[in-house]
């Protein structure tokens, strides 16, 4: 079983220590050769790298030198434009169902709905389909970062109802979720307050087993496993986290399980697709 570290406390957004802005100084003077948006360079943004390093000022130099050019190789400042096979999105349906007390957005990924045979060959769609999601999470908790000291951190309840050893065997599925991950632990520091799975198969055991070497002991201490059929476990896991009006009913909250809020960017302006 995956490790469940159900009775940790809840991880909190903070901003950046006193000695943590003395490394983020100096770390700003080594990278100043990148000529980086000041929103990149600001202190609540930097410190995450070194929060993610250790403190070691020359692991989050070389860790940002490398996130900007994994950036431009990826061109992920054109993914949002990005027309994907819309097939995808009913493979792998994913919304941000509210917002938690520090501003960071809460997601419903379902991963069971997929057939190994229609993502064969699709690896590398795959692959930037998932980065697509963590993108526009990035963008929502730097757009309600605004007038905060810290970068707010996203949340995500991951539906496994219907995964199964089908998935398991599936050589594309389990690679682009691994290049996925890979991805997101070099690129995305500090970005994850929770990571919740529940309607967890007994084939999620193996899973685990092939993707935990790329996941940091940091995102580890972040996951939840949520093997029991019962939401009012899941209820009281999550609402450590944030309020139960803030997620599905399904899922032991008290929204409504289609309830859809919209993410936007510049100049954020989160409301709701349900006519409120």
């Amino acid at each position: 079983m995956w490790s469940d570290h159900r009775d940790a406390a809840p991880f909190l957004p903070q901003a950046p220590s006193l000695p943590e802005k003395e490394l983020v100084l100096q770390v700003r003077d080594r990278i100043s050769d990148l000529f980086l948006s000041n929103e990149y360079l600001e202190d609540k943004n930097l410190v995450r790298f070194i929060r993610a390093r250790s403190g070691s000022i020359n692991q989050a130099e070389q860790m940002i030198r490398k996130n900007v050019e994994w950036m431009a190789q990826e061109k992920i400042d054109e993914l949002l434009r990005w027309k994907y096979p819309p097939n995808l999105e009913d493979y792998f349906p994913w919304w941000v169902c509210g917002f938690d007390e520090f501003g960071g957005p809460i997601v419903v990924i379902q991963t069971g709905l997929w057939e190994p045979a229609h993502v064969s060959g699709m690896k590398t769609d795959l692959v930037r389909y998932l980065l697509l999601i963590i993108e526009k999470c990035r963008r929502v908790l730097y757009a309600r970062s605004t007038n905060r000291d810290y970068i707010p951190q996203f949340s995500v309840i991951i539906d496994c109802l219907g995964l199964g050893w089908k998935h398991y065997l599936s050589y594309d599925g389990i690679q682009a979720a691994i290049l996925a991950l890979r991805y997101f632990e070099a690129n995305y520091p500090d970005s994850l307050r929770l990571g919740a799975a529940v309607n967890c198969p007994s084939v999620l055991n193996m899973m685990w087993k092939m993707v935990k070497p790329f996941v940091s002991p940091a995102t580890r201490s972040k996951l939840r496993f949520l093997y029991e059929d019962d939401r009012l476990v899941w209820r009281e896991t999550l609402t450590r986290y944030f309020p139960e009006d803030r997620f599905p009913a399904k899922y032991g909250g008290t929204l409504p399980d289609s309830y859809k809020v919209r993410m936007e960017f510049k100049g954020h302006n989160a409301g709701d697709e349900n006519g409120n």
